[in-house]
């Protein structure tokens, strides 16, 4: 496998002329399923192709190919969160606020007053959540910032194997359909090109593929013991 100045692997750039239609595919899917790694193949489709034009014309600088809207609106989300969490500099706006805070509510609490006191003790625990103590909590809620888990159960890159194996199943049933297949033939025609032979399986995918049905949750209930009943 080759790769590229950036270490990326060898897989090819969209043509000129699909790569905004796989832009609104990748729009589409996003807005149906929520699963932000739509957002990012956006982004490396659109990083793919501004590399080719670069090539074609010789001028590294240009960037041809505009961030659409809605891949803002999610990046733009992330940097809300990941600029409060690192907000702990000497120069942040949270460090100038508290020492004009501190500087302000010191002297009354020395002279008594407890709302100055009391102020001043929410100030130490804001200023707690916020030191760098806190960076390996900070890292650890990653994922959940970038929303590739939501604290539901949820898994980016599981959520979309099964999306993917969905469509999957739906093309297969449609190719099948298109041959003029009977119902029974149909079902096997799916079963020999994805491997699931479950017929109950195959229709819910099918309709969950076309958004007729909601894709099914996965339970909260913890599983009982093994030979006993929930």
């Amino acid at each position: 496998m080759t790769k590229d100045a950036k270490g990326r692997g060898n897989a090819a750039p969209p043509d000129r002329l699909d790569w905004a239609l796989l832009l609104e595919a990748y729009r589409f899917f996003y807005g149906q399923t929520g699963n932000p790694l739509f957002v990012w193949k956006a982004l490396f489709t659109i990083d793919c192709y501004q590399e080719k034009m670069r090539e074609e014309i010789k001028s590294p600088s240009s960037l041809l190919v505009p961030v659409p809207a809605w891949c803002w609106e999610y990046l733009s989300g992330i940097s809300y969160f990941l600029q409060f969490a690192s907000g702990i500099s000497e120069h942040s706006p949270w460090e100038i606020t508290k020492r004009e805070l501190t500087e302000t509510l010191e002297p009354m609490a020395k002279e008594g007053e407890e709302e100055a006191k009391s102020f001043l003790e929410k100030v130490a625990r804001l200023d707690k959540d916020l030191s760098p103590a806190k960076a390996a909590e900070l890292v650890k809620g990653l994922p959940e910032i970038l929303g590739f888990v939501d604290g539901n159960h949820s898994n980016a890159f599981l959520d979309y194997w099964r999306w993917e194996k969905k469509r999957l199943v739906w093309a297969a049933w449609d190719q099948a359909e298109r041959e003029g297949k009977k119902p029974k033939e149909i079902l096997e025609a799916v079963s020999e090109m994805t491997g699931i032979n479950d017929e109950p399986t195959i229709r819910r995918y099918v309709k969950e593929a076309k958004g007729k049905a909601l894709p099914r949750r996965r339970s909260k209930k913890p599983k009982p013991p093994k030979g006993k009943k929930g």
